[in-house]
Protein backbone atom coordinates (compact mmCIF):
# COMPACT_ATOMS: atom_id res chain seq x y z
CA UNK A 1 0.00 0.00 0.00
CA UNK A 2 1.31 3.52 -1.14
CA UNK A 3 1.59 6.56 1.55
CA UNK A 4 -0.95 7.90 -0.57
CA UNK A 5 -3.25 4.96 -0.35
CA UNK A 6 -2.16 4.39 3.29
CA UNK A 7 -3.51 8.22 3.93
CA UNK A 8 -6.75 8.01 2.20
CA UNK A 9 -7.35 4.89 3.78
CA UNK A 10 -6.68 6.42 7.43
CA UNK A 11 -8.98 9.16 6.11
CA UNK A 12 -12.09 7.67 5.06
CA UNK A 13 -12.03 5.37 8.14
CA UNK A 14 -12.20 8.26 10.21
CA UNK A 15 -15.13 9.34 8.47
CA UNK A 16 -13.08 12.90 7.16
CA UNK A 17 -13.41 14.54 4.02
CA UNK A 18 -10.81 15.65 1.46
CA UNK A 19 -11.61 18.82 2.18
CA UNK A 20 -11.84 18.71 5.94
CA UNK A 21 -8.06 16.93 5.71
CA UNK A 22 -6.77 19.95 3.63
CA UNK A 23 -8.19 22.62 5.68
CA UNK A 24 -6.68 21.27 9.48
CA UNK A 25 -3.30 20.20 7.52
CA UNK A 26 -2.90 23.45 5.91
CA UNK A 27 -2.57 21.87 2.34
CA UNK A 28 -4.51 22.26 -0.77
CA UNK A 29 -6.86 20.40 -1.53
CA UNK A 30 -5.52 19.79 -5.11
CA UNK A 31 -2.11 18.98 -3.44
CA UNK A 32 -3.62 16.43 -1.00
CA UNK A 33 -5.84 14.49 -4.02
CA UNK A 34 -2.49 14.13 -5.69
CA UNK A 35 -0.82 12.59 -2.85
CA UNK A 36 -3.66 10.58 -2.44
CA UNK A 37 -4.00 9.44 -6.05
CA UNK A 38 0.09 8.74 -6.24
CA UNK A 39 0.30 11.79 -8.65
CA UNK A 40 2.50 13.41 -6.62
CA UNK A 41 5.51 11.24 -6.18
CA UNK A 42 7.76 12.94 -4.15
CA UNK A 43 5.50 14.57 -1.09
CA UNK A 44 7.23 16.96 0.77
CA UNK A 45 8.16 15.18 4.56
CA UNK A 46 7.00 18.20 6.09
CA UNK A 47 3.81 18.00 4.11
CA UNK A 48 3.35 13.84 5.13
CA UNK A 49 4.11 14.96 8.96
CA UNK A 50 1.34 18.06 8.91
CA UNK A 51 -1.19 14.87 7.15
CA UNK A 52 -0.28 12.16 9.63
CA UNK A 53 -0.82 14.34 12.55
CA UNK A 54 -4.07 15.84 11.71
CA UNK A 55 -4.58 12.12 11.40
CA UNK A 56 -3.61 10.96 14.13
CA UNK A 57 -1.49 8.06 12.29
CA UNK A 58 1.47 6.44 14.06
CA UNK A 59 4.66 8.02 12.55
CA UNK A 60 5.32 4.34 10.22
CA UNK A 61 4.17 6.19 7.93
CA UNK A 62 6.24 8.80 8.03
CA UNK A 63 9.38 6.94 8.47
CA UNK A 64 8.11 5.14 5.23
CA UNK A 65 7.99 7.89 3.58
CA UNK A 66 11.75 9.21 4.38
CA UNK A 67 12.66 5.39 2.82
CA UNK A 68 10.61 5.97 -0.81
CA UNK A 69 11.98 9.39 -0.76
CA UNK A 70 16.15 8.17 -0.15
CA UNK A 71 15.49 5.41 -2.88
CA UNK A 72 13.70 7.58 -5.02
CA UNK A 73 16.94 10.18 -4.72
CA UNK A 74 19.19 7.17 -5.44
CA UNK A 75 17.57 6.23 -8.38
CA UNK A 76 17.43 9.48 -9.75
CA UNK A 77 21.17 9.54 -9.16
CA UNK A 78 21.57 6.03 -11.00
CA UNK A 79 19.87 7.41 -13.98
CA UNK A 80 22.03 10.52 -14.03
CA UNK A 81 24.87 8.61 -13.98
CA UNK A 82 23.66 6.46 -16.64
CA UNK A 83 22.48 9.41 -19.35
CA UNK A 84 26.04 10.87 -18.44
CA UNK A 85 27.15 7.92 -19.75
CA UNK A 86 25.05 7.69 -22.94
CA UNK A 87 26.12 10.80 -24.11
Amino acid sequence: MTIGEQIRDLRERQGMTLTELARRSRISKGYLLEIERNKKMHPSLANVERIVSELGARIAIVEGVERYQARSIELEQRIAKVRDIIK
